[in-house]
């Protein structure tokens, strides 16, 4: 490798040139590659701090968006009506951070009912759920979903999507617990089979007085 060539004459006085005289015998070394890779160095460490830096603004901005969508959820919740307070809502859901999310469209959905309109209601709650799939509150708004669709006239949407819960359940009381949803949107869906294999199941499950109305029901509806 090529040695950088001597100097011919003395030095200017630098702050390097400074550090050089000051320096110990044995931090000698580590000065010089200091010096000869001075360039890169001061690359590297402007990366860092820029990164430092756009990390920090990151975070303010983060934390700042999330400031402004409690106030503007607060604003619509509070001084909105109707179909203002449901676009509203909507604009928000559309721009809201991720863990707001859900409760920006859960309001969303029961503003929607309240201004008579089950059918958006029903789209809001199902996004709910999406953003909380297979967990509990996911589930909460599934159900949810199901019962605007009920309101709405949708008795067969009700059932796919109560039927897909029920036999995604791994829980057995679980599943009892949803027989009953899935009996009455059947009937109201005109699907008496599916209605009377419900309340039949029931039946079998449930003792006393509770199985015996179930198995009475099923035998209404042409069930065994």
């Amino acid at each position: 490798m090529m040695q950088r060539p001597a100097s011919s004459g003395p030095e200017n006085p630098t702050l390097l040139g400074d550090l050089r005289s000051e320096v110990s015998a044995e931090s000698a070394p580590l000065l010089q590659f200091i010096v000869a890779n001075s360039k890169p160095i001061s690359v590297v460490v402007l990366l860092l701090l820029l990164a430092l830096a756009g990390t920090g603004i990151w975070r303010w901005q983060a934390s700042s968006r999330a400031e402004d969508a409690l106030d503007a959820l607060a604003r619509a919740s509070l001084t909105m009506t109707g179909a203002e307070r449901v676009k509203a809502l909507e604009a928000l859901a559309a721009d809201s951070p991720e863990k707001f999310r859900y409760g920006v469209l859960t309001t969303l959905a029961h503003s929607a009912v309240e201004a008579g309109e089950p059918v958006r209601a029903a789209e809001a709650y199902g996004r709910a759920a999406r953003l909380d799939e297979g967990r509990p509150m996911g589930l909460a708004a599934e159900l949810a979903q199901a019962g605007v669709l009920l309101r709405a006239g949708k008795a067969g949407e009700a059932l796919t999507l109560l039927q897909a819960l029920e036999k995604g359940m791994t829980d057995e009381q679980s599943r009892l617990d949803l027989l009953p949803l899935v009996a009455d949107a059947a009937e109201m869906a005109g699907k008496k089979d599916v209605a009377a294999d419900a309340y039949a199941r029931l039946g079998k499950a449930l003792p006393g007085e509770d199985g015996s109305y179930y198995r009475a029901r099923a035998a209404e509806l042409g069930g065994k």
